[in-house]
């Protein structure tokens, strides 16, 4: 008992003379000891956390002064009112107001849906996290799939409570080999609120410095920015006019909702890391330039310190299907493990959607927000509620359904035809599968080449960028099979009209005569619908004026209209007082012609895992399969609108082909004869 009482006196003594010294020291030399605030671990020398030899969080005032020197300006987009969707709600902030907090949740990621996932923890510390591992995540209060305004009310609720600052993580990150001193801010939104909706939201900037001293890099300018956007990021040298300075800090411009950073205020086209969402990036005025704090990350991160969140290797946010993920860390990408790496695939431009929001009225920019914002939602919708998707395939299948019935007659006697010159027709049609192997390896070989391949890094090289790609690519094989493989399928079907037996080649190489014609009727009838479509108001116009040009092809070939707007002023003729009955007529045959391939496609990426040229064959397949008998079945609708007969006797000359052969007499001619 002596014994404790003699070690316990000596520890008080010690304490006390620990003070007396602390209480003695002259506040200079204080000075570089930081006041421990949430978020910001104390600094403490080198060479005191050398002397102790403990793992400690250690930040230099060199670094902290490089921090400062550039901290950026965040311009938020201006509210006009709590939950304006169309403003920002949510400022940068550091993650501490989410520890010790009874409201968050550390889960392990189950087998079933989120909602019956273990909860490890409520009201975590920095230190539960350190070990937690890839298969858990923080689970926020509320619904990331219908987020209404929960999660900015509550963001904005405890910003009062705890009196949260503007503010932003700092990270310095040397390349010895390449001789650079990357320094990294990292934005910490609560919630990523745009197109896609998900808790939690990690963005970034960085300087780079032609150094790998901080003390150094104090010295000079930086020799490029990057602002990161979704999954890319966008570059600029140093005194690029693009870039905004506020004496030597950055101005930096992030999109409302999705935390994107820009350069200036504009809109923009964004893409969802990994193909997630698809929309517009909104930075334009009004704003509130808002100051930040620059909080720095040490070098060495001490697990038992206040920065062991950052090695947490789970979700920063509910665990769901893609949209609605919460994203994984900062650490976990290239843009904190590599930025030499990271920053090199990242692009020198951005494009700026032309028109403004701020005129009266719609406008195309309005217009393309607007579709895009709700197509992606629509997308979002039908991924997270399977048995709405599953509703609305039934009601597409019946209205795919509904319209072949309609012209049920017409496909009867098409799919005869079809099958009476099988080898023809599908001789024909099958030339969209080398078609489209052409335009598949074209695009491959164009991807690596301006501007394809500027394009593919504005779209940060993601899956929707793929997409859209693939999209372009689909759109030029399908011109190619309207020149090519149509006017080849109606020349085989004039034969057929006058008596004669078609031929695969003597159709493909008679059909070529028409290429001009038809390539002029197809850039006006394209570029005509899309002016119109573009114009938003003229939207009905476009409808209209592509069911009366629907028949230019046949004009051009049927009725030798070789100047291409011959072609589309005959089929104006032609369905003239008939746009209804046209309209009911063809669409299934449109349907049949332009759905099932792309259809099939997509269908056989997403289900069945395939590649790419997989897919595209596939597709080429079955366009080479229907599209024959759409056009067959879309020439028999010309000729009765034209009240001629399908096939006519044997009543015409062999004037131009002497030597082919005549079909036989009476050759199913009475079946085709006309209503």
């Amino acid at each position: 008992m002596r014994t404790v009482r003699r070690w316990t006196g000596g520890l008080i003594a010690a304490l006390l003379l620990i003070s007396v010294v602390g209480a003695l020291v002259p506040d200079s030399a204080r000075a570089q000891e930081a006041t421990p605030t949430a978020g910001v671990s104390s600094t403490v020398s080198e060479a005191d956390d050398s002397a102790t030899g403990d793992i400690a969080d250690v930040v230099t005032s060199a670094q902290q002064q490089l921090a400062d020197k550039y901290v950026p300006v965040s311009m938020l987009k201006r509210q006009t009112a709590n939950c304006d969707k169309e403003g920002e709600g949510y400022f940068p902030v550091t993650v501490d107001f989410l520890f010790d907090n009874p409201d968050i949740a550390l889960k392990a990621i189950g087998d079933g849906k989120p909602k019956t996932d273990l909860v490890i923890k409520q009201g975590i510390t920095p230190q539960d996290l350190v070990n937690a591992g890839e298969q858990t995540y923080l689970d926020f209060p509320g619904d990331p799939r219908d987020p209404a305004c929960t999660y900015e009310t509550y963001f904005k609720a405890k910003a009062r409570e705890l009196g949260l600052e503007p503010s932003t993580y700092v990270r310095f990150i040397p390349d010895p080999v390449a001789n650079r001193l990357y320094v990294e801010y990292w934005f910490y939104y609560y919630f990523n609120d745009w197109n896609d909706t998900h808790e939690s939201d990690w963005e970034m900037m960085q300087l780079t410095f032609a150094t790998t001293s901080v003390e150094d890099a104090l010295t000079m300018d930086p020799i490029e920015v990057g602002y990161a956007q979704h999954g890319g990021g966008e570059l600029a040298k140093w005194g690029d006019d693009k870039i905004q300075m506020d004496g030597n800090q950055l101005v930096v411009y992030p999109s409302a909702g999705s935390h994107a950073t820009y350069y200036g205020a504009h809109t923009f086209i964004g893409w969802g890391e990994h193909g997630t969402a698809f929309g517009c990036d909104v930075t334009t005025a009004p704003h509130d330039a808002t100051p930040l704090k620059a909080v720095v990350i040490p070098d060495i991160i001490d697990p038992d310190g206040p920065f062991a969140w950052a090695l947490y290797e789970g979700r920063w946010g509910q665990r769901d299907m893609a949209v609605f993920n919460g994203p994984y860390g900062l650490n976990h990408g290239s843009k904190w493990n590599d930025p030499t790496t990271s920053f090199s695939t990242w692009r020198s431009t951005t494009l700026e959607i032309p028109g403004s929001s701020g005129t009266s009225g719609l406008n195309a920019t309005d217009l393309f927000c607007g579709l895009s914002k709700w197509g992606s939602k629509a997308t979002i919708y039908m991924g997270s509620h399977p048995w709405a998707t599953g509703a609305i395939l039934l009601v597409i299948v019946a209205i795919v359904g509904a319209s072949i019935y309609r012209v049920w007659g017409y496909f009867m006697e098409a799919l005869d035809i079809y099958g009476n010159e099988l080898r023809t027709f599908l001789g024909i049609g099958m030339l969209a599968v080398p078609i489209g192997l052409a335009f598949h390896g074209f695009v491959y070989l164009l991807r690596e080449l301006p501007p394809i391949d500027w394009m593919m890094r504005f779209l940060n090289n993601s899956a929707s960028g793929d997409l859209t790609l693939a999209a372009m690519a689909g759109g030029a094989q399908q011109a190619a099979m309207t020149l090519i493989i149509v006017p080849a399928v109606i020349f085989a079907m004039k034969e057929i009209r006058e008596g004669y037996t078609p031929g695969v080649w003597r159709s493909l190489r008679e059909g070529l005569r028409y290429f001009p014609g038809m390539l002029a009727a197809l850039i006006l009838y394209v570029v005509t619908l899309g002016i119109a479509t573009f114009s938003i108001f003229l939207i009905p116009v476009a409808i209209y004026v592509a069911v009366r040009w629907l028949f230019y092809p046949q004009a051009i070939v049927l009725n030798e209209q070789e100047r291409g707007w011959y072609g589309l002023l005959f089929s104006w003729n032609v369905t003239r007082g008939r746009w209804l009955k046209t309209l009911g007529s063809t669409i299934g045959f449109l349907i049949l012609a332009l759905v099932p391939g792309p259809l099939m496609g997509v269908l056989i990426l997403i289900l069945g895992g395939s590649g790419v040229r997989f897919a595209n064959i596939a597709s080429s397949f079955i366009y080479g399969l229907l599209l024959p008998i759409a056009y067959i079945g879309l020439t028999m609708v010309y000729r009765r609108l034209q009240n001629e007969p399908i096939v006519e006797p044997e009543t015409v000359t062999q004037e131009r082909f002497p030597d082919r052969a005549r079909r036989l007499p009476g050759r199913e001619l009475g079946r085709f004869s006309g209503d």
